[in-house]
């Protein structure tokens, strides 16, 4: 599979040149894919019901891979999910979508990086912290680019408390603009790829330079909260929720 994911991005790099005009505009296509077999192996090391583990079950069956979309210039970026439908008109919906999270998320350079998103029907824009990366050595080739590889630590707070996950984010110092998919930038290059525990981002479509201009535009709805105000928010909400369904 990864072999086939760097003759995509071979064969669909628009341009070969990168402009630092900084009124240009660049779109980058990634496709995000869930290893399967990963994910499945942590299931079984969580203590589920088997109601729930029967639910896990089915829905791992009907993962498929989401495309997103990175728009940016030298001084901002906008990352999201591609607005495309089944043939019945339907959106689908899989494990893979739900593991990478819906909403929008906004970067500058000066590194503000908000979270557009719904939770329990409330529009919410979260402020996140700044990524820490530990650069390396590791290089490899991904398309036509050389990229190095760097690791960083994410901070997730849930009912078990404080978990730190890693993330490994491969970059090319040949787009030296530092976005890259959801929150994650401030790399001296572009992220192609990103692994992001089960989650893998992987770009399969460069197009720098665009002609088109893209406008690249701040959200400002929802309620303004730090992440970790957030977190406290939907324990709250989860809470008083199973605390009402309990009561019926």
């Amino acid at each position: 599979m990864k072999y086939l994911y760097t003759i995509l991005i071979t064969l669909l790099t628009i341009s070969n040149s990168y402009s630092q005009n900084e009124n240009a505009s660049h779109k980058i296509t990634y496709i995000a894919s869930l290893d399967n077999n990963g994910f499945k192996k942590s299931l079984q090391k969580n203590d589920l019901s088997k109601k729930s583990q029967h639910f896990l079950n089915q829905l791992t069956k009907s993962k498929g891979d989401i495309e997103y979309t990175l728009v940016f210039n030298n001084n901002k970026s906008f990352f999201s999910k591609d607005k495309k439908m089944n043939n019945d008109g339907k959106r689908q919906t899989s494990i893979t979508e739900i593991i990478a999270g819906k909403g929008i998320f906004y970067t500058e350079k000066n590194e503000l990086i908000l979270h557009q998103k719904e939770s329990f029907g409330e529009p919410f824009l979260i402020t996140y912290p700044k990524t820490k990366w530990e650069l390396t050595k590791e290089t490899k080739k991904i398309g036509n680019y050389n990229c190095n590889k760097a690791i960083g630590i994410k901070i997730i707070e849930n009912k078990k408390g404080i978990i730190e996950k890693e993330i490994i984010a491969w970059y090319t110092s040949e787009i030296s603009i530092g976005f890259g998919p959801k929150e994650f930038s401030g790399l001296p290059g572009l992220i192609l790829e990103l692994h992001e525990g089960k989650l893998i981002f992987k770009a399969i479509k460069v197009e720098l330079n665009s002609k088109t201009k893209i406008d690249i535009i701040k959200p400002i709805k929802g309620e303004k909260v730090t992440l970790k105000k957030h977190y406290e928010l939907m324990r709250k909400a989860s809470s008083d929720y199973f605390r009402e369904k309990k009561a019926f």
